[in-house]
């Protein structure tokens, strides 16, 4: 069915639900394989460099190498996305991953495997990715109707994060019917080279509507550095992008970590370390589908506040964890915090931005979000190698409790600053 026939609507008809619509159906079952693909290939590169060093430093750059590209890339990826057509950009970009995957599998299982390789293969997967971003969430307005949007974006999202959970199982059953060898995690790569196909195939078949080239007269460096100077400006906007980085910084131990706290200090397989990667996924579920019901009773910045707490907590209570179930527990709760931090700051930061600029500001929120994402993994990884890594995990925890002390103290501060010049006001 083309974009034109879904416009057209006949009196009385009733509307086709989302999952029933062909187009919206194809697309959504093709991108939860392609992401179950890529999170099956994220647990195998970090149990690959598992298996070819120790050295935490080298750990926690798998996911530096992951981050970098999306934290360079953002803002030009929102700019070419803008300007070209968004259907053969994502065609493009799902072929380059799908040769990026294919080649490193290849390399893999012929043994041409060592932690630089992994890592370049790495940064170029994460590049196309990066490339890919802005133009996939564009396209979902040409598909579905404008009222539609908000039930098509749910589903996306659940439809996500049941990758989350499925890809690392899957991947670490893959990766164990190989006795956890190295073949294994090739046979993985070459799967998720694969699983790019069902995208591309849909993107072939649908026929876009042509878009309007609107003629700019900003170019895009001085376009990006308007949104810039509004962000410096706006008040609530930035502090709103320095909470976020800050959580992100301190929240990228656990990521970065997790693979070589499962198997150095629980002795899991490769098998465990997917559940464990699979409970961080769960807990983003449950978390997705309680927030509609909490906003009911509490803030959007209550509930940041919340979960960054519980986060914090269960970041100490992870390095103290010596049990897999307990481990389980404490990072199925870290999967749900994320969430719901993410999604507050994405609501918070949509609805204080204006229209001329929101693009941008989002933009900037992507670009500090994955550039801390990566420095902060590196920078844990380095602190691990010195202190170990129960004591990093818990340096993590503590400092995302100290950084919402100070905000809650600033917070006391500037209510009763208000109280007081409103009190002299009114004398």
């Amino acid at each position: 069915m083309s974009v034109e026939d879904r416009n057209v609507r006949h009196i009385g008809e009733r509307p086709q639900p989302l999952f029933l619509q062909p187009l919206f159906a194809l697309l959504l079952l093709a991108s939860l394989v392609s992401n179950i693909g890529t999170w099956m290939h994220d647990a195998a590169a970090s149990w690959l460099m598992a298996l070819l060093t120790k050295s935490p430093v080298m750990m926690a750059l798998i996911q530096s190498a992951t981050s970098v590209p999306l934290f360079l890339l953002s803002l030009p990826a929102g700019a070419v996305a803008d300007k070209l057509d968004r259907r053969r950009l994502l065609i493009g970009t799902q072929c380059w991953m799908m040769i990026v995957a294919l080649s490193l599998g290849i390399l893999t299982i012929a043994g041409i495997r060592t932690p630089w390789v992994l890592l370049s293969f790495t940064f170029l997967l994460s590049a196309g990715a990066a490339m890919t971003g802005p133009a996939w969430h564009s396209i979902f307005p040409d598909i579905v109707e404008p009222h539609e949007l908000p039930s098509a974006i749910s589903l996306r999202d659940v439809c996500f994060n049941i990758s989350r959970i499925a890809g690392p199982v899957i991947g670490g059953l893959i990766i164990a019917m190989f006795g956890g060898a190295e073949i294994g995690a090739g046979s993985v790569f070459i799967l998720n080279a694969l699983s790019f196909s069902g995208v591309i195939a849909v993107l072939l078949k649908w026929q876009s509507r042509p878009r309007l080239k609107i003629v700019q007269s900003e170019s895009v460096i001085r376009s990006i550095r308007t949104g810039a100077r509004y962000v410096c400006s706006a008040v609530e906007i930035r502090e709103l992008l320095i909470r976020a980085s800050l959580f992100v910084s301190f929240e990228s131990a656990l990521l970065a970590l997790l693979p070589l706290f499962a198997r150095v200090e629980l002795n899991l397989s490769a098998r465990g370390y997917g559940a464990l990667m699979g409970s961080f996924g769960a807990g983003a579920i449950a978390a997705g589908f309680s927030f509609p019901i909490l906003r009911r009773s509490l803030s959007i910045n209550t509930l940041a506040s919340l979960a960054m707490i519980f986060a914090g907590v269960m970041l100490v209570w992870l390095s103290r964890a010596h049990g897999f179930y307990i481990a389980c527990f404490s990072v199925f709760v870290s999967g749900g915090m994320w969430l719901t931090i993410i999604m507050s700051f994405n609501i918070t930061l949509l609805g204080k931005a204006p229209e001329w600029v929101r693009a941008r500001c989002m933009a900037i929120f992507q670009f500090l979000f994955f550039g801390c994402f990566a420095g902060g993994s590196f920078l844990w990884g380095a602190t691990a190698a010195f202190y170990g890594i129960r004591s990093t995990l818990a340096m993590a925890g503590v400092g995302l409790l100290f950084e919402r002390i100070i905000a809650l103290r600033q917070g006391i501060r500037d209510t009763c600053r208000y109280i007081l010049v409103r009190g002299r006001h009114r004398a």
